[in-house]
């Protein structure tokens, strides 16, 4: 999708989207099943971003330093991952579930600003070159995994 409509477009939309899922899944979340229906839809925002994250950082850096930033970009990502339940326990001692989901609104709100005002949109970018591939999408999402 990114080299489709843009990196920066799919980027500040999946900021967008988890957040406005972030903040309306505590409003809205009145049993289980609609808090996963609403996890669900945070993944999808979240795989907005997480898929496109490796391509930016090689756009945007030169071959000499490719390396070091994609090596950068994996460091803050593990540690992301590794601080998630830690934070989430914190949370949850001295607060309520609610708050898990509140605390990344200001993350997400600060994430779309430096996108809107840092991230260059590159010429290209604006032009659909192709056409998304439904059916192999699809094909691709329905493999077994090993």
């Amino acid at each position: 999708m990114g080299d489709l409509y843009g990196y920066k477009r799919q980027f500040l939309g999946g900021y967008l989207f988890f957040g406005a899922v972030s903040l309306l899944t505590p409003l809205l979340a009145a049993n289980l099943g609609l808090l996963i229906l609403f996890r669900c839809l945070q993944g999808i925002g979240y795989s907005m971003l997480i898929s496109i994250t490796q391509a930016i950082v090689s756009r945007t850096f030169p071959a000499a330093e490719r390396g070091k930033a994609l090596g950068v970009n994996s460091v803050f990502v593990s540690v992301g991952l590794a601080a998630g339940p830690t934070i989430g326990g914190i949370l949850l001692t001295y607060s309520g579930w609610h708050a898990i989901f509140y605390f990344n609104v200001p993350f997400y709100i600060l994430g779309a600003l430096a996108t809107l005002l840092v991230m260059r949109e590159e010429p290209g970018d604006r032009a659909v070159r192709g056409r998304m591939d439904w059916p192999g999408a699809a094909l691709i999402f329905m493999l077994p995994k090993e």
